[in-house]
């Protein structure tokens, strides 16, 4: 048994990582390497979330990647400032001194605006793609900052960017290069809150 595929099988095999992501690890010589080039956010935050480290710092992860696809939603809704206002209240709620019980009230505000604002975006006449998976983006976000169903939610959030992303690329030529670029910017906006593989390095 190799190096890799001894790390691989150790750390990501316990967490039921999907046989892509299995794959294209054991590419990689030992965790550090493959988090320092890993290409797909969404993927990272999974294992971060599934690892159990750390969850402000993930939650503002998510606030930062969510943030990017604003301006597809607000392009079509510019009156509507809910899902803006769910993101800042989820960073104030992660970096905020409240108590516990005001710190629930306020993000239950938050989680509200957020369903407002995805139900606005697809009920609405004319809506596109972009706007709606924009909404829903900021939807996965409230979701991923409650305990219940967190190891899905913020690759649902990472996943609803992409989709945004490729909603809005007109040209069909270019819609795979943007999820691409827009899956690499997520991943370096992992990296900037976590430098270090959350798990062991050998």
């Amino acid at each position: 048994m190799t190096d890799t595929i001894h790390w691989v099988d150790r750390y990501l095999v316990p967490l039921d990582a999907d046989t892509d992501l299995l794959e294209r690890a054991r590419r990689y010589a030992d965790p550090q390497s493959a988090w320092d080039a890993w290409d797909n956010g969404a993927d990272m935050l999974w294992i971060l979330q599934k690892t159990g480290i750390d969850r402000s710092r993930i939650l503002l992860c998510i606030c930062d990647i969510v943030e990017r696809v604003l301006p597809f939603f607000e392009r079509k809704f510019p009156t509507n400032k809910l899902p803006r206002k769910a993101i800042e209240e989820a960073r104030y709620y992660n970096t905020s001194d409240l108590t516990e019980a005001n710190r629930h009230a306020m993000y239950d505000v938050a989680l509200t605006m957020a369903k407002i604002a995805t139900y606005a975006a697809i009920h609405a006449d004319d809506t596109s793609s972009a706007a709606v998976d924009a909404a829903r983006a900021v939807n996965s976000l409230t979701f991923a900052s409650y305990d219940y169903d967190v190891d899905n939610a913020a690759r649902r959030a990472a996943r609803a960017v992409d989709h945004a992303v490729r909603a809005a690329t007109n040209d069909a030529t270019c819609i795979a290069r943007a999820a691409e670029t827009e899956r690499t910017a997520q991943a370096n906006i992992v990296r900037k809150y976590f430098p270090t593989v959350p798990i062991p390095i050998l």
